[in-house]
């Protein structure tokens, strides 16, 4: 499942501007909110969000990862 996520986020970032995808189905993807530098400024506040999302994930998957009964 999980890499069905990034394929479906890695299509968004590369197919989505080339068929003029709207805004709001191309900020679904992690991938537009990091800055791109140094092209542009370097702004800490989208990292640090997408930083504390993959933060609470990995501690969900290690709780279920835990959790499961596999003998």
């Amino acid at each position: 499942m999980s890499w069905a996520v990034l394929a479906g986020c890695a299509l968004l970032w590369f197919i989505g501007p080339l068929v003029n995808a709207q805004g709001w189905l191309l900020d679904v993807s992690p991938f537009e909110h990091v800055p791109a530098v140094p092209a542009a400024a370097l702004s800490a506040g989208p990292l640090l969000v997408l930083s504390a999302i993959a933060v609470a994930l990995s501690a969900t998957g290690l709780a279920g990862f835990g959790r499961r009964d596999v003998r």
